[in-house]
């Protein structure tokens, strides 16, 4: 698409070849197609636990940390490595069934192709 001034390329090339600065801010603050709205939510997780760690490690008298035993703490660490196995794997199943049937479709696919050419020709 060639314009009157000489750029080629679509909305954002002129945005981009018309602003002194690029358009930076607009596209970092755009709210519309952008994943910035999801984001806003993990990194307002992501703020507030860093601030409950500054608050724990910097200030241990303002907010108490419990004390858990290590083999309580070892148990749940086992125990959820374990699980963490498990879904991998069933995943894994799950993700291999579906490329044995995708890759059936795509076969019987071509099949019909090569009848229908060879039925037509």
């Amino acid at each position: 698409m060639m314009t009157s001034s000489g750029f080629k390329g679509g909305e954002g090339t002129l945005l981009l070849n018309s602003a002194p600065d690029g358009y930076w801010r607009e596209t970092l603050c755009a709210m519309k197609g952008r994943p910035l709205p999801p984001l806003k939510l993990t990194l307002f997780y992501g703020v507030y636990v860093v601030a409950i760690i500054i608050l724990t490690v910097g200030f241990p008298t303002l907010v108490p940390v419990p004390h858990i035993d290590d083999f309580v703490l070892s148990s749940v660490g086992v125990t959820l490595s374990f699980l963490l196995v498990f879904r991998s794997n069933a995943s894994y199943e799950r993700w291999w069934e579906a490329r044995k049937l995708w890759g059936s479709t795509i076969n019987r696919t071509r099949d019909l192709a090569r009848q229908s050419i060879t039925y037509m020709g």
